[in-house]
């Protein structure tokens, strides 16, 4: 199947959606799923019904809903979320690693302060196009996908655990006035 990318986010100015749209534009052998809704959803359409026309390939696929998000997530080879604005966590790249796949987010993301560039995922500047689709051609190449994927996926496992959570917490309350 062609390589793909899925991006899971709302369709708003701030998530930068259009961004991956535009990194992606012309590149008729990457397909690319959107999984989202929100204001920006007709400027979204109208970037890819001009890329369609252009390439004379249908290839950007929008969802506004999913009947399964495993069945959502089994068709990308790469997630992004390429956020311009601060992101105080971005949920889907953890639930992407948690899966084995690998993820490109924007140094918005809160989310960066518990993964390490070129290691855990990639990590790029914001509104950057260009960034953008030089990590993604990166991470077409299987063996530097699959290294990622695989090391952030432990990674994720080990942070996000529900085990390491409820420690995270409760030691939280320890050292907090909540447990006097």
């Amino acid at each position: 199947h062609p390589f793909s990318v899925g991006c899971i986010a709302r369709f708003s100015q701030e998530k930068g959606v259009d961004v991956l749209v535009q990194a992606l534009q012309d590149d008729p052998d990457i397909d690319v799923h959107l999984l989202g809704r929100g204001s920006e959803e007709c400027t979204l359409r109208q970037l890819i019904q001009e890329d369609s026309e252009r390439t004379g390939v249908q290839r950007f696929h929008l969802w506004s809903t999913v009947t399964s998000i495993d069945a959502f997530y089994e068709k990308i080879d790469l997630l992004v979320l390429p956020s311009r604005d601060h992101d105080p966590f971005g949920l889907v790249v953890a639930e992407a690693m948690v899966r084995g796949i690998p993820v490109i987010v924007t140094s918005c993301c809160g989310i960066v302060s518990e993964i390490t560039h070129g290691n855990h995922a990639l990590v790029i500047p914001p509104d950057d196009p260009q960034a953008l689709r030089a990590g993604i051609l990166e991470l077409r190449h299987a063996h530097r996908r699959d290294a990622i994927a695989a090391r952030g996926m432990a990674h994720a496992r080990q942070i996000f655990s529900i085990d390491t959570m409820v420690q995270h917490y409760v030691g939280l309350l320890e050292r907090s006035d909540c447990t006097r």
